[in-house]
């Protein structure tokens, strides 16, 4: 530890005189034991960019898959599929095979209300798992329940943003959830039957064409929004949903690759700075 006799504070950032280092004593062990040392953080090193690698890499890898296993703006098929589908993508529009709703909870918990668990704003917009204990505390009333809560194949949106690129954001709730309702900063999606595969919209609008036609139409100027009835007459390409099936089950399989790495770098990056801490006086 540096003491602070040799920090300089006279400027906005506190930084240590060049001067002063020759005054400072620090303790070193045996030049063995400090390649030791270096050795071990050397390798942790390379397992962190090792790790960083592979993620921006599956990243480009996912982010090219969304552009070719879904259709271009005028073509009736994608450029990349799997075996044994040939059929062309329909253009459906989604409210006639289900319908889209907004809610009237809002973020306070009356007394007098019902406990319920919430899902929020970002709680779609950074992709978070909807289940139970994910979702934040929160109260309604027993008619709020009955109108906004959420079964399982509900698609949740975010139909505003402070940017036209951030709107639009798609998220699945792959269960019932008892007890739960969503706020009035989302709009819910729900079918009429099982017409889409679960998470297919999802990934369907992490397509840039399909995310080009939400933030052409995205309304405001300080924040923007996607109305209600912009959405009713929202179209989208789909295939069969056999082949949404797979499709979905793809990129779930390359997110949770994602996430199972992202937990393997962070749990290294935890080791390297505890090991920081203990190994130096």
């Amino acid at each position: 530890m540096i003491s602070k006799q040799y920090v300089n504070n006279s400027s906005a950032n506190a930084k240590l005189m060049i001067h002063q280092l020759s005054d400072i004593n620090f303790n070193f062990p045996c030049l063995k034991e400090q390649q030791k040392i270096g050795q071990l953080f050397y390798t942790l090193d390379k397992i962190v960019s090792l790790y960083e690698r592979k993620l921006n890499l599956l990243e480009k890898i996912k982010k090219s898959f969304l552009e070719s296993m879904f259709t271009k703006e005028n073509e009736a098929k994608p450029s990349i599929r799997f075996n044994l589908f040939s059929d062309i993508w329909k253009s459906i529009k989604l409210s006639d095979f289900g319908f889209f709703k907004g809610s009237t909870v809002d973020k306070v918990i009356r007394n007098q209300d019902h406990k319920v668990a919430m899902l929020n704003y970002m709680d779609v917009f950074t992709k978070k798992e909807i289940k139970y204990s994910n979702l934040k505390k929160n109260s309604a009333t027993k008619e709020q329940i009955k109108n906004f809560n959420i079964l399982e194949n509900d698609v949740f949106l975010t139909p505003s943003s402070e940017t036209p690129e951030d709107i639009g954001k798609f998220s699945t709730s792959a269960k019932t959830i008892k007890d739960a309702v969503y706020s009035y900063h989302l709009v819910r999606y729900r079918a009429y039957t099982k017409t889409f595969s679960t998470y297919y919209l999802d990934y369907a609008f992490l397509n840039s064409n399909n995310r080009n036609v939400l933030t052409k139409n995205a309304q405001g100027a300080q924040r923007y929004t996607l109305s209600l009835a912009f959405l009713n007459e929202l179209s989208l390409k789909v295939p069969k949903i056999q082949e949404q099936d797979k499709i979905s089950t793809f990129f779930t399989k390359v997110d949770l690759t994602n996430a199972q790495l992202k937990r393997k770098l962070n749990l290294i990056k935890n080791i390297q700075k505890s090991l920081l801490n203990k190994m130096f006086v």
